[in-house]
């Protein structure tokens, strides 16, 4: 039965994204402990991991939520500027 569950991730967050405090790499280890030495069945193992994939995904998806939030104002800003150059194009074409 296995001890640890690890994650990792590499992302490539789009060029000129600000995130001096993200890390695009990342690896995480989470422990799955049985609370006693006593109850070695497997339903309790199965507890524990069930304890421990939670943990992990809690982490991941606050980790991955940071990223979406940095990389998010950035797209968004785009997006504004995208509407706006699309908007002028319709109003040249309008004119002729």
């Amino acid at each position: 039965m296995s001890k640890t569950i690890t994650i990792a991730y590499v992302l490539s967050p789009p060029e000129g994204t600000d995130t001096p405090a993200l890390s695009p790499t990342k690896e995480m280890t989470f422990d799955v402990e049985q609370k006693s030495n006593t109850d070695r069945t497997y339903a309790a193992y199965y507890d524990c991991l069930r304890a421990s994939i939670e943990a992990a995904r809690t982490a991941l998806g606050d980790d991955l939520t940071e990223w979406r939030d940095a990389i998010g104002a950035a797209e968004g800003s785009k997006e504004i500027k995208r509407i706006l150059a699309d908007e002028e194009d319709e109003e040249e074409d309008g004119d002729q």
